[in-house]
């Protein structure tokens, strides 16, 4: 068994149970023996992870009352001069990002302004229950971190918010919605939302799609290629050859300047469209990514509503609980078997400890694997006991 392991507080996350049922021996890796990578894997994931820090601002200044303007510009300024995401992120990274949380404010501002933020970034513990005789599984809390809980000023109805940023096409109508609306984690959030005193009536999925397009890089010289160009008939030039802006009188060029052109060219040689003489700055990838939201909004941004009825509600626990008892069943065992159907479609990309099990690589490595020092960062505390909760 790992050192890291403590069978008395342990907490069932949802990220920990999807991790366990995609593979027991990443999630034992991954959570056991908390282990991360600093591979590309792992700036995908910080961009996630910083854009859910924006979003907590946003969020917590809509419901201070804060104007739009003045919300806007203190996202901007986190992305920017934020010490923890300036680290994380790359400079073409946090223009992607200004552009992304840029169009998020201008299609939800107005349209959230119909609810009351009760709470952001709301953490939850509750006692693990047997979902069939309805006590506590000893050792084990349920947690998690709710995103946002709002109360619709319109009806006075209670409901999550839950972010997520997602390479996929979130669409109206595709497969990924399909999915969500199936999602475990919204019974859990429900429970925890419950623990928290609230009773939601549902849960709002709001879903940005992260950008695909990658910075502009100069073309390489000797790939280059260009126009003809064409020279100004007025003081001769030709193809730049000859005339270089200055009047052409009876063949003899003059120190007169021509009134048609500068140099000789009408229209000088250039790239053709799809090179570049420079790379493309931050600034223009930024304003390249607006464009390309402000042209297709609904690709990028999507809300829905989920709502779970009861015997929905009971199959979700009944997932939780089991694979919990799995979970648990492992660590007693040490037993961590490897699923190789996920090793290149873990989470749709490859798993980063593919390396290591294919003994191409070592946790040893420092330039691609590193320790947390908690099995899960994205919460404050971890143990039940440091909340007041019994197990």
């Amino acid at each position: 068994m790992s050192k890291f392991t403590n069978l008395s507080g342990q907490l069932a996350t949802i990220s920990r149970l999807r991790a366990f049922r995609a593979c027991a021996r990443y999630h034992h890796l991954s959570y056991n023996e908390r282990w991360e990578s600093t591979g590309d894997d792992a700036e995908t994931m910080a961009y996630g992870t910083c854009g859910h820090r924006v979003l907590e601002v946003w969020w917590g200044m809509l419901g201070a009352g804060a104007t739009a303007d003045d919300t806007l510009a203190a996202c901007v300024a986190l992305i920017d001069s934020d010490r923890e995401i300036r680290a994380a992120l790359n400079p073409y990274q946090r223009a992607s990002l200004t552009a992304v949380i840029t169009g998020y404010h201008l299609r939800w501002w107005e349209s959230s302004q119909t609810y009351e933020v009760l709470h952001v970034e709301a953490e939850f513990r509750a006692p693990l229950r047997n979902p069939m005789t309805g006590r506590p599984m000893r050792g084990w809390n349920e947690g998690g971190k709710i995103d946002v809980i709002v109360r619709d000023r319109a009806d006075g109805r209670v409901y999550i918010i839950e972010h997520k940023f997602s390479g996929e096409d979130v669409s109206p109508g595709s497969s990924y919605w399909r999915r969500l609306r199936v999602d475990g984690q919204v019974s859990i959030y429900l429970d925890g939302a419950r623990a928290l005193g609230y009773e939601a009536a549902g849960a709002i999925y709001d879903v940005i799609s992260r950008p695909g397009q990658k910075p502009c890089k100069a073309t390489p010289p000797e790939l280059r290629e260009y126009t003809q160009g064409k020279g100004c008939k007025l003081c001769g030039g030709k193809v730049g050859v000859r005339g270089h802006g200055h009047r052409v009188v009876g063949g003899i060029e003059t120190a007169d300047p021509c009134p048609g052109c500068d140099d000789g060219w009408v229209e000088p040689p250039r790239l053709y469209a799809k090179q570049r003489a420079t790379d493309e700055s931050p600034e223009e990838y930024r304003d390249r990514i607006a464009a390309a939201i402000a042209a297709d909004p609904r690709g990028y941004y999507g809300r829905g509503d989920v709502v779970r009825f009861e015997d929905e509600a009971e199959d979700a626990r009944i997932d939780v609980y089991e694979t919990t008892l799995a979970i648990r069943a492992a660590l007693k065992t040490g037993r961590h078997p490897r699923n190789t159907d996920a090793c290149t479609r873990l989470y749709g990309r490859t798993c980063p400890f593919l390396p290591v099990c294919s003994r191409e690589a070592t946790l040893d490595d420092s330039t691609l694997y590193r320790r947390r020092s908690s099995a899960h960062p994205e919460l404050a505390t971890e143990s039940p006991k440091e909340l007041g909760q019994g197990v």
